[in-house]
């Protein structure tokens, strides 16, 4: 028996090399996406828009709150995790980098719990949803450490276990939302669903860990150079946090700008039609996860030369892909909106396209924001995402009244068209290449404004997608399509 646990222990813990960790990551994610997306259709028919709305806006609070009382941990996990791992120091150093978040969050939740009529108020405009800001507030402390697990996880480049992590949340939000919701049809229920998901996840990993980290000695009392760590965490790490909090606030506010607005019924709809146009970037976000260790590692062996070719092709094959599949969902929307949501949420169509051209330049960020992460360039990435979280507060303001739910999909394609804008222009000063192509990369995306002529754009893309290809990646793509071949 305990030569089967050490096998289990081994397999999950072990460091995945690039190729593998991205055919992990790929699999365990078609179980979690596929759980994700029958979670939210599900929530969409037992709720109603309203309480829909009602959920999204705690739901985003506490993500709005939570890089504020991780401090700079997630920058310092990434890149210190392997080096401790390694070395056999894991225990202190996971001990020293999350010993000030853990005060930290304490004292925020408690704040949550013990203010929460001042909160609700502040947030929904009445105090009656006071119950919805103490479970968010109770559910910051889980929150937090599950992040720290799957940032460490991470750091480490052990993606097995942190693909397990993600995906036993999600079965368990999955679950205990499906008994909750069919049983209480109100946001509270979905709250206290994922606030006992977190519970579980981070029990049963935990768990695991604890007994890998006894066998192999991880958690025994070693030095390590707290000067480094703290310096990155204070000084390198700060802006990460910035940023973060800057790019949440844009992609939540006008969430809370509608149900001031307009009504907590308008939020729902919008929450469920930014979740159907981000589920393409989804996919971006895993890439991310896989690939910035292995950027980091460029970069600290001084290839930045590959480090930016990887970054172009990349950026270029997404987008295409990205925009293909994007016309077509826009297209079929009329159908697939009420046919999987319902008639609630019929509305969607009317701004769907904005929304997908929003996601289409929070890719580009997104692409911009590895490169600039992996120099550690944390400040020009707060600056460039402050500068869209801004322009999008003050948009919602303009647009809202005048537009609605459209108003709000105009504004964050807005903000996120400047940021992306922004920082791309900063990497360039960096010395990332950007030739004609990728500024034909760049602006292709607008094309979706035009709801009328997608077919034919859809066809522009094809043909010319080719061409935006230097001969270089073409190589690189030929020898990438006939490895997943095989």
């Amino acid at each position: 028996m305990n030569i089967e646990l050490n096998k289990i222990y081994l397999w999950l813990f072990s460091k995945d090399d690039i190729k593998k960790a991205l055919l992990v990551v790929f699999m365990a994610n078609i179980l979690i996406k596929a759980l994700t997306f029958t979670r939210s259709v599900i929530f969409a028919r037992f709720l109603t828009p309203e309480e829909l709305g009602l959920f999204s806006i705690a739901f985003a609070g506490y993500y709005l709150i939570a890089p504020i009382v991780m401090l700079g941990a997630p920058s310092v996990l990434i890149r210190y995790s392997y080096r401790y791992f390694t070395s056999g120091k894991l225990g202190s150093f996971y001990r020293t980098v999350g010993r000030m978040p853990l005060i930290i969050t304490i004292g925020i939740s408690l704040i949550f719990c013990l203010e929460a009529p001042l909160i609700s108020r502040l947030t929904y405009g009445s105090i009656t949803y006071s119950h919805l800001i103490i479970i968010a507030g109770i559910t910051l402390l889980p929150l937090n450490i599950f992040s720290f697990l799957i940032y460490m996880f991470q750091g480490m480049q052990t993606f097995r276990i942190k693909v397990f992590l993600e995906a036993i949340y999600n079965i368990m939000f999955f679950v205990i939302g499906m008994v909750f919701v069919l049983r209480i049809n109100r946001a509270d229920s979905l709250l206290i669903s994922n606030l006992l998901a977190y519970l579980f996840s981070i029990i049963i990993v935990g768990f695991l860990f604890r007994c890998f980290s006894k066998k192999t000695s991880l958690t025994q009392e070693s030095s390590v150079d707290k000067k480094e760590i703290y310096n990155t965490l204070f000084h390198f790490g700060i802006w990460s946090v910035f940023a973060e909090i800057s790019f949440n606030l844009l992609g939540f506010f006008d969430r809370w700008a509608l149900n001031k607005m307009v009504s907590s019924e308008a939020a729902g709809i919008y929450f469920v039609g930014m979740g159907f146009s981000n589920f393409l970037f989804l996919g971006v976000q895993l890439l991310n996860q896989v690939l910035m260790p292995k950027f980091s590692e460029l970069r600290d062996s001084d290839q930045k030369n590959r480090l930016q070719f990887y970054l172009l092709l990349i950026t270029k094959s997404s987008m295409i892909i990205f925009l293909v599949i994007s016309i077509l969902l826009i297209i079929f929307s009329k159908v697939l909106i009420p046919l999987i949501y319902g008639t609630n949420y019929k509305g969607i169509v009317f701004f769907i396209n904005i929304l997908f051209l929003a996601s289409a330049y929070q890719l580009l960020y997104y692409f911009n924001n590895m490169y600039a992460m992996a120099l550690e360039k944390s400040f020009h990435v707060f600056s460039s995402i402050c500068t869209g979280a801004l322009l999008n507060i003050v948009f919602n303001f303009l647009l809202i009244p005048h537009f609605g739910m459209k108003g709000a999909a105009m504004a964050t394609a807005i903000s996120f068209f400047v940021t992306a804008s922004i920082l791309s222009l900063v990497n360039y000063r960096k010395g990332l290449p950007c030739d004609i192509r990728y500024i034909f990369i760049f602006l292709l995306p607008v094309g979706l404004f035009w709801e009328k002529y997608l077919l034919w754009y859809l066809v522009f893309i094809i043909l010319i997608a080719w061409f935006l290809f230097t001969r270089q990646e073409k190589n690189t793509l030929t020898r990438c399509t006939s490895f997943f071949g095989r």
